[in-house]
């Protein structure tokens, strides 16, 4: 008896060992093969969203190449748009950003001044010298040259037909052929609590991202327009940014805030229109983000705060700026499979916000 419990607990010690190594071991194929795999990632989750457009096409009637090939045209078609935006967005803000140099060196000159820097002896010293020193027009540069390259590199990554479409074109193809190989593979009941666990993974993830994209695009342009109506600067760049951002939770609608603030700070100084600015983005993100998304996604699907923080993290360091934007979206995905699997419930329970 004493050796049967010996052993079963040398078994648990053994499987927690083998759970760490596995952990660590996924992170690092995660890192090392990011190349292939962020273009598979991206097409799986663009694939899950437009994957209900082509089943449209299919049940009017339209052969399944037929529906594959119009809904890979739509993907197409809105991935160059989508790069068109970032490139000109990109090319707007590093044309323009050295336009500000001359009035973030005012504002730091002034804000020196309100703040009465005795014990450093400011005051017998030249402001504008001790300005002039900090290079803001390099320092412009380098930030613009460290946002174009991020953006850069993403648009290639989205443009690279040779990787993502590739990925993009067999899922499209391959898809309508699941259910067959399911029937063939297990059989009577089997085969059909598999497809309908399958099924409503589909069904929910796809509704997920559906409503995320949807309310992140909504948020953008309602930001956009008001913000055009304010003439604030950097227009296209601003929408870009509330868009993307708007995928990472909390943190991301406070970054996407942060931008265009600070723009209106440096272009209108600390007056009515910026606070108007503040006020009006604090509130389109608290009503899209605390009221409409919970109200189309359901609470089931919220997420434990101390695990977004930790998959911001874990993605962030794996895939960069690209992995703390599908970080959420990724995480989404799995707690949706293991609510659907009754052995991983308890898990997804751990991982969720109640």
């Amino acid at each position: 008896m004493e050796i049967n419990k010996e052993n079963n607990k040398n078994l648990v010690i053994i499987k927690n060992l083998l759970l760490i190594i596995t952990f660590f071991l996924s992170l690092f194929i995660l890192k090392t093969l990011k190349t292939i795999l962020i273009p598979f990632t991206l097409a799986f989750i663009v694939f899950l969203i437009f994957k209900g457009v082509k089943d449209k096409l299919s049940k009017k009637g339209l052969p399944s190449g037929i529906a594959s090939f119009l809904t890979f045209m739509i993907i197409i078609i809105l991935t160059i748009i989508i790069n068109a935006f970032i490139y000109f967005g990109a090319i707007n803000f590093i044309n323009r950003a050295p336009e500000y140099a001359p009035k973030v060196n005012e504002y730091i000159k002034s804000t020196a001044n309100i703040l009465n820097f005795n014990y450093l002896e400011i005051k017998d010293m030249d402001m504008q010298d001790i300005v002039n020193k900090i290079d803001i027009g390099k320092a412009t540069s380098y930030i613009s040259s460290i946002i174009s390259t991020t953006l850069g590199s993403f648009t290639s990554l989205i443009s690279n037909f040779t990787i993502f479409t590739f990925f993009l074109i067999f899922m499209l193809a391959g898809s309508n052929s699941l259910d067959y190989k399911i029937d063939k593979a297990f059989k009577g009941d089997k085969a059909k609590e598999i497809s309908k666990l399958i099924y409503n993974i589909e069904q929910q993830t796809r509704k997920y991202l559906f409503i995320k994209t949807v309310i992140s695009l909504i948020t953008a342009i309602i930001s956009g327009i008001l913000l055009m109506f304010l003439g604030v600067d950097f227009l296209i760049f601003t929408m870009l940014l509330i868009f993307f951002l708007n995928y990472i939770p909390n943190v991301g609608s406070i970054i996407a805030t942060i931008f265009p603030v600070s723009v209106s700070l440096f272009q209108y100084g600390f007056g009515l229109k910026t606070i108007f600015v503040i006020l009006v983005l604090s509130i389109i993100q608290m009503i899209m983000g605390n009221v409409v998304e919970p109200a189309l996604t359901g609470k089931s699907l919220n997420l434990s705060p101390l695990f977004i923080l930790f998959s911001l993290i874990i993605w962030g360091w794996i895939w960069g700026i690209i992995g703390m934007i599908i970080a959420i979206p990724l995480s989404m995905i799995i707690k949706i499979v293991l609510d659907n699997i009754p052995s991983l419930k308890g898990i997804s329970i751990l991982i969720g916000d109640k």
